[in-house]
């Protein structure tokens, strides 16, 4: 608590925006898919797998003061714009993974039921992220977009970007830098951005990407 009250003072004394880092909504490979599928209305069925990895005991993801690792993490890839909108989040559902004795684990299924009827599956889990640590599957009526570990993004099988991996932790800081917080990515408000602490409510990351496409 005395962290966030200093982060807090020094805010209110920067007179700029405070924001959490929801970097993946400026990916090159969420961009691309962004584009793609920008005139899809029908209602769609997305999937992210994410193999988060383990960690070691005593990291601060086991403190239940810091919500554990699924509040902590998970938050990264639920997130959705709030207020009354078709696209917003209607129903959510999840199950959680556990051991045989009961104990509650670090695996995760989110449900996510938005208003026009499209779905999201968040399938989190700490299993070591050979193959990648995530990945997304869209499906939009005949149409499949896939965005691997955010190395490439591809449509129906055709490529839509590729190159190194790229998280756009760079791209949201330079952003942000560069006054990028006020435009939000160009023609959106500023509170549909990178939440901003004076915009409470907004959202970020691909799910709320998933919102954007759904909308009219």
């Amino acid at each position: 608590m005395d962290g966030l009250s200093e982060i807090e003072a020094a805010w209110e004394a920067s007179g700029r925006q405070l924001m959490v880092g929801f970097n993946r909504r400026w990916s090159p490979a969420v961009l691309a898919a962004q584009r793609a599928l920008a005139g899809t209305a029908s209602p769609k069925f997305l999937v992210y797998r994410v193999a988060a990895g383990p960690v070691p005991e005593g990291h601060w993801y086991a403190d239940r003061r810091q919500g554990g690792r699924l509040l902590g993490e998970v938050c990264h890839f639920r997130r959705h714009r709030s207020g009354a909108h078709r696209d917003a989040i209607e129903e959510a559902v999840s199950v959680r993974g556990g051991s045989d004795a009961g104990v509650a684990g670090n695996d995760a299924v989110v449900a996510l039921r938005f208003g026009d009827g499209s779905l999201a599956t968040i399938c989190y889990g700490s299993a070591v992220p050979a193959a990648g640590k995530e990945w997304i599957e869209v499906m939009a009526g005949s149409r499949r977009l896939v965005i691997d570990d955010f190395r490439s993004a591809t449509l129906d099988g055709r490529m839509l970007w590729k190159g190194r991996q790229d998280k756009g932790h760079r791209a949201q800081a330079a952003a942000f830098w560069a006054g990028g917080a006020r435009r939000c990515g160009g023609a959106d408000r500023a509170d549909d951005g990178d939440d901003a602490r004076h915009h409470p409510g907004s959202g970020g990351g691909f799910v709320s990407w998933l919102n954007r496409w759904t909308a009219e």
